[in-house]
C-alpha cells in the first residue's frame, strides 16, 4: 500500500507531538523533584531522543520484519488469499501484454542515456565558462577545446590549461 505524502506528514506530525509530550512530561516531573532547569533541559532532550529512536526501531521492526509474516500469515486465511489470487492475474496479463525489449535495446537506450546527460554536462560548463570569464577575457583566450576534452574525458584527472596571459590581465 503506497501511502500519499499527506499521510507521512500526518503520521510525523503525530509522532513528534507525542514525544515531545513525553518529553515535557519527564522534564516537568524532573523540575518537581527539585532539579535545577539545566537538568532538567537535559532530561527533555534525552527522553526525546530515546523517544524518537524507540520509534524508529519499532518502524523498522514492523517494516522488515513483521509485515512480511503478517502477509504470510494471512494468505493462509481463505478470504485474504482469494482477494490476493483476483490481483495477481492482472498483473501477469499486463506484463505479458507487452513485449520485453531485448538487451541491445537497453543497451542503445543507456548509452543515449549517457550521451545525453554528458553533453548537459557540457553545455552547463561551457555556458558557465562563457558567462563567467567573459567580461575579463577574449574569445580566443577561453580555450572551449580544453573545456569539452576535460569534461569527455572521464579518465583525465589532470588540471585544465589556463593561458599565462590570463592571469597577466
Amino acid at each position: 500500500m503506497k501511502n500519499s505524502r499527506l499521510e507521512y506528514i500526518i503520521l510525523y506530525v503525530l509522532i513528534a507531538c507525542v514525544a515531545l509530550v513525553l518529553a515535557t512530561l519527564a522534564r516537568a516531573v524532573a523540575v518537581g523533584m527539585g532539579f535545577d532547569e539545566f537538568t532538567a533541559f537535559m532530561v527533555f532532550v534525552v527522553v526525546l531522543g530515546i523517544a524518537s529512536i524507540v520509534y524508529l526501531s519499532i518502524h523498522v521492526v514492523l517494516q522488515d520484519f513483521m509485515l512480511p509474516l503478517i502477509g504470510k500469515g494471512l494468505s493462509k486465511i481463505p478470504f485474504f488469499r482469494d482477494k490476493i489470487e483476483s490481483i495477481q492475474p492482472v498483473e501477469i496479463i499486463a506484463e505479458t501484454g507487452t513485449e520485453a525489449p531485448s538487451l541491445e535495446d537497453i543497451r542503445n537506450k543507456q548509452l543515449q542515456n549517457r550521451i545525453k546527460e554528458q553533453e548537459e554536462k557540457l553545455n552547463i560548463a561551457l555556458d558557465y565558462t562563457r558567462n563567467t570569464f567573459a567580461p575579463y577575457v577574449s574569445d580566443k583566450d577561453v580555450e572551449i577545446e580544453t573545456i569539452k576534452s576535460h569534461l569527455k574525458d572521464d579518465e583525465l584527472k589532470g588540471n585544465i590549461k589556463i593561458r599565462e596571459n590570463l592571469s597577466e590581465q
